[in-house]
């Protein structure tokens, strides 16, 4: 079996920030809502969600991998992400994984994405958690699969 996609989003602002399986992020984040942010590869390739009838939800815009530099204002941009993240984790240690800070990691892209989504904070970058039905949100069956309230507080800094 081939591996799930992986993909990571990030807004224009660079204050919210996800990453994980694609189809997980697409239970978690409506097409609508997806319009909102950047959509990226391990590769720092941009992409962008395709009706594929059971093909990968997210293709390359271009398939060419971007330069040092290019992937460098990513690995700036992710970071920029993770302190805001950290500062909402420090006004909310409650929502945080018991002890644990956002993690930092200095290398490049996939060393980075795979490093966050090992981290403690993984369930939390990805949008995980419980359905909540009758919500009326993007799942199956009038579930909403927008998080939890702790991933919207530290995550999205809302709830």
């Amino acid at each position: 079996m081939a591996d799930e996609q992986k993909v990571w989003i990030i807004n224009e602002d660079d204050s919210v920030f996800h990453v994980g399986r694609a189809n997980d992020l697409l239970a978690h984040l409506s097409r609508e809502d997806l319009a909102e942010f950047e959509i990226y590869d391990s590769l720092g390739r941009r992409m962008k969600p395709v009706n594929s009838g059971g093909g990968e939800p997210f293709v390359p815009i271009d398939e060419r991998e971007p330069g040092p530099s290019d992937k460098q204002l990513l690995l700036d941009r992710i970071s920029s992400a993770l302190a805001r993240i950290q500062v909402r984790v420090d006004r909310h240690p409650e929502d945080a994984p018991k002890d644990q800070r956002v993690p930092v990691v200095q290398s490049d892209l996939k060393v980075v994405l795979a490093a966050l989504g090992a981290s403690a904070f993984s369930e939390l970058l990805a949008g995980a958690g419980e359905a909540r039905p009758g919500v009326g949100g993007p799942g199956e069956g009038g579930e909403d699969n927008r998080g939890t309230p702790k991933h919207n507080r530290l995550v999205h800094g809302s709830g």
